[in-house]
């Protein structure tokens, strides 16, 4: 003879962990499906890789990343850098690594660098009538050996510049507006990966939540 009541006792157990195993995969498939769509503000790291050569044939090279913020900077006089981190190897003519940690406005005097830092590229640009210096520069901790780009009496260029024994690479030929990094796409592969295998266990969670719920009402 059929006992609903020692059924339904029987089937509450049962029930009660398929809805909290639904619970689970759908917070582990809402965090998945959040992490997604939303990505961090403090995530717009760029890769930097650039090389170039002077008029006597010297090459030096410029390797890392900097963080800036998304956004549209003009810095003048001296003003605030954007730059939230910087890890820059600067090589020149065979020697010894350099290691540049952070960026100086000090040579932005009258004119003005332009920096736009879009989703996927961040770009450099200088205005000025050339009396009026718009140089960056990315410097060692101890603010003697750097990289500057930028405008002033020579209207477009960039530089390695390292001070023992002195050595400088310029190149003129740089144009302006200049993309001088591009944007490190996060891997997004596993975030997906975690969505599509928690959304599948909801519907199973689901379907053993439905069986449950018709033993319980047969």
């Amino acid at each position: 003879m059929f006992d609903a009541a020692e059924s339904g006792m029987k089937a509450l157990p049962e029930m009660t962990r398929a809805k909290s195993l639904v619970g689970s995969l759908f917070a582990v498939a809402l965090t998945a499906w959040t992490m997604t769509i939303t990505p961090s503000a403090n995530a717009i790291l760029y890769h930097v890789s650039r090389s170039w050569s002077d008029d006597s044939g010297v090459t030096a090279f410029l390797m890392g990343t900097v963080d800036v913020p998304l956004g549209s900077y003009t810095i003048m006089d001296q003003g605030p850098s954007p730059f939230t981190s910087v890890s820059l190897t600067m090589i020149l003519n065979g020697r010894a690594p350099f290691h540049l940690d952070h960026a100086d406005t000090s040579l932005i005097l009258g004119g003005q660098f332009l920096i736009f830092a879009t989703a996927s590229s961040l770009i450099f640009d200088a205005v000025t009538n050339g009396d009026n210096a718009a140089d960056l520069a990315f410097e060692d901790a101890t603010n003697v050996d750097s990289y500057a780009i930028g405008s002033d009496l020579d209207p477009h260029f960039q530089a390695a510049i390292v001070e023992n024994p002195f050595e400088i690479v310029v190149d003129s030929r740089l144009s302006f507006p200049n993309v001088f990094g591009t944007a490190r796409v996060p891997d997004t592969g596993s975030t997906l990966a975690m969505l599509s295998i928690s959304l599948l266990g909801l519907g199973l969670g689901f379907k053993r939540l439905s069986r449950g719920s018709t033993t319980l009402t047969g």
